[in-house]
């Protein structure tokens, strides 16, 4: 079953948006910094230090983004996916409480 998902994904016009380290590197602070807004928690922010310090020694010491020197921040930003769907969801919902309740003062 997941052939024809693995086959589209090394397909060259996904390449650029599956494959790359900096791309998915940016996708887990914004689920981190999402996460942490919609848990009102701040130390979730830590989540996103291994990304961080991976991008920062690839910046200081290689001068290719290459996938063997780019290969956590994409697992890592895969898995934080569901992080940032919870997020949209919690924080969309609470946007639509906050409505409600003025839309209800109002009345």
């Amino acid at each position: 079953m997941a052939d024809p998902w693995l086959t589209g994904a090394l397909m060259p016009e996904w390449d650029w948006v599956l494959w790359r380290g900096a791309s998915w590197a940016y996708l887990s602070y914004l689920a981190v910094g999402l996460g942490a807004w919609a848990l009102r928690n701040r130390y979730v922010l830590g989540v996103a230090a291994v990304v961080a310090g991976q991008q920062l020694a690839v910046l200081a010491n290689i001068s290719a983004q290459d996938f063997r020197y780019m290969a956590s921040p994409i697992f890592i930003g895969a898995l934080l996916v569901p992080l940032f769907l919870g997020s949209l969801v919690r924080l969309s919902a609470e946007a639509g409480q906050a409505l409600r309740r003025r839309l209800d003062r109002r009345a």
